[in-house]
Parts: structure tokens; C-alpha cells; sequence
């Protein structure tokens, strides 16, 4: 089985920026069926939800790696005026950054 981190850090690190936790919920629920193809396991599971396919496994974790400094969130306006969240990588010269944030694991 694929590392559970692993999934959301390579999706984020293939779009680059990725705008939206719905949008990130439904790629990675595809990553997901298209691994399975390959006989390997991201280890999440998905439910229809009321946007799409859910996982709360995969939301924790996203949650988890924002807290630990390993993905940056921003909250960004919509054209329609909503806020989303907005999922990124920090790179510096190419190379993907670890945010220390206060209270974090090393």
C-alpha cells in the first residue's frame, strides 16, 4: 500500500497549486481508481458525497500535513465571491520546502 501522505503531496506537487477542497476530494479519488488498475492502494476510501466523492481519511490527512508545515493552505475569493481553499507546495529553486510551524512534529 502506497504511504497515505503520499497521495495528497503528489497531487499538489503535479498541479502545482490546486484551488479548492472539492476539486483535490474528486482528483484524488480518481488517482485512487487509476492506482487500483496497478494492483497498488493509497489506502483511502471514498463516499458519494454532496459534491462528489469524499474521503475523510484523505481530509484529515491533508489537515495533518497543512498543520506539520508540509502543505500551505490559503483561503482565496472565487469569481462568484465564495472563499476556497487553496493547496500548495513551497518551493525555493525548484525544491519543494518543510514549514516548521510552532507546535509541530520535527
Amino acid at each position: 500500500m502506497i504511504e497515505k501522505y503520499a497521495t495528497p503531496l503528489i497531487l499538489v506537487r503535479e498541479m502545482g497549486r490546486l484551488p479548492g477542497k472539492t476539486r483535490f476530494q474528486k482528483l484524488a479519488c480518481l488517482l485512487e481508481a487509476r492506482v487500483r488498475q496497478t494492483n497498488l492502494r493509497s489506502g483511502y476510501s471514498f463516499r458519494q458525497y454532496l459534491h462528489g466523492p469524499y474521503s475523510s481519511e484523505l481530509a484529515r490527512m491533508v489537515d495533518e500535513l497543512v498543520s506539520d508545515g508540509l502543505l500551505h493552505e490559503t483561503a482565496e475569493r472565487t469569481p462568484s465571491g465564495n472563499v476556497q481553499a487553496c493547496l500548495s507546495l513551497i518551493l525555493l529553486n525548484g525544491r519543494i520546502q518543510y514549514l516548521k510551524k510552532s507546535g509541530s512534529r520535527p
